[in-house]
């Protein structure tokens, strides 16, 4: 009979325990990917934009690009994540530039989660004649300060104000009638000095 109460009570908590161990994969990842011989190129800049919802379900989009070209493509995917990472299909290309003889491949991947790398890796293939390859990729990091130091307080300086000026009587016509710590100034009216 205690058998079975601590057995219900093990089974009623495995499922939280499953979900417990899910990430969220939700956000950017970026990286590269590489393409076996065949391809427009060998390395190329990768990166997926995903949402998750509470299943686990995946969708987004991924961008490809060209490292010294203008070539890009971006396509359209759905996937399932889990503990160990996630299994992704592209569906179509949603917006691309490319050179006339060749086209994107359209790609399905497994990649698994390295959670001390936050990175996720893995093989890739597509249909139509496309050279298989891997793809690497991170999870940017979100820079929240610059400085991370507190602020020290400084006490602010004793400022004088930026022009002073005081009357000067002078008896003198060469003399300025008024002066300041800048500059002086010689008042006339009517060519006359007014001092």
């Amino acid at each position: 009979m205690m058998a079975r109460y601590f057995l219900s009570i093990f089974i009623s908590l495995l499922p939280i325990h499953s979900f417990a161990q899910n990430t969220d994969f939700g956000g950017d990842w970026i990286g590269i990917l590489r393409q076996n011989d065949g391809g427009l190129a060998e390395i190329y800049e990768f990166s997926i934009t995903i949402t998750q919802d509470k299943n686990g379900n995946l969708s987004g989009t991924s961008k490809i690009h060209v490292n010294d070209a203008r070539d890009y493509g971006i396509m359209s995917l759905t996937g399932k994540a889990n503990a160990k990472g996630v299994s992704i299909q592209e569906h179509a290309v949603l917006a691309q530039t490319i050179r006339t003889s060749f086209y994107w491949c359209i790609k399905n991947y497994t990649l698994k989660y390295d959670p001390t790398t936050e990175s996720l890796s893995g093989s890739w293939s597509a249909g139509g004649g496309c050279p298989p390859g891997t793809i690497e990729l991170v999870r940017p990091k979100k820079i929240t300060s610059v400085n991370k130091k507190p602020k020290e307080k400084v006490k602010p300086k004793e400022e004088k104000p930026a022009i002073t000026a005081e009357k000067v009587v002078s008896k003198e016509p060469e003399k300025p009638l008024y002066s300041c710590d800048r500059f002086a100034a010689k008042l006339f009216e009517h060519g006359r000095n007014q001092g």
